[in-house]
């Protein structure tokens, strides 16, 4: 793990509390550190549930990179909006909810709604990643579907968190992330 990340992604969205939305741009050498560090120093530690909506990555190929870093996926679950638009077909699995693109941001929306209304207790909702999904999609629309998905998520006390790779974001991309999310956080 890189250390001058440890602490800082937790520390942020605990210090943001429920009901908050926080934007974290990160260096791409330091993604999947930051990804571990949220889910074993918060979610874990927290002992909350998290949902993981994926569009640059399919799920598969996140959960056997976590799996190898030794990060517990038990209270994980994915909306997967890459396999079906790479691979046509996608196994099933209890754990991953499949979305057919990146551009279905209503059904990505009432997936996401549905397991905040089945999770129970605190939730985290991690959106990976903000590049990704403005490259499928108009920024107007997309501009939307934060603001509706980022308000769902704060209206129940749960928290979110979306990922940027900060040299991949467009200036549009991080002006669009400073107006639906609470704060912008730069982690590179």
């Amino acid at each position: 793990m890189n250390h001058a990340l440890q602490g800082k992604a937790a520390a942020k969205l605990e210090e943001a509390g429920p009901s908050s939305a926080l934007a974290f741009e990160v260096d791409v050498e330091k993604y999947f550190d930051f990804i571990s560090e949220v889910l074993e120093s918060f979610v874990s530690a927290k002992k909350m549930k998290c949902v993981y909506v994926t569009s640059s990555i399919p799920s598969s190929t996140l959960i056997k990179a976590l799996e190898v870093l030794g990060i517990d996926l038990s209270n994980v679950h994915f909306v997967d909006c890459v396999s079906k638009a790479i691979f046509g077909s996608a196994p099933s699995s209890d754990n991953i909810s499949y979305v057919e693109s990146p551009t279905m941001l209503e059904n990505i929306v009432l997936k996401v709604k549905y397991f905040l209304r089945k999770g129970g207790g605190n939730l985290l909702v991690v959106v990976d990643s903000a590049n990704a999904f403005a490259v499928y999609n108009d920024m107007r629309i997309l501009f939307e579907f934060f603001q509706i998905l980022l308000n769902a998520v704060r209206s129940r006390g749960d928290y979110a968190a979306v990922i940027s790779i900060s040299s991949q974001t467009k200036p549009e991309v991080k002006e669009m992330l400073a107006l639906v999310s609470d704060q912008v956080i730069s982690l590179s």
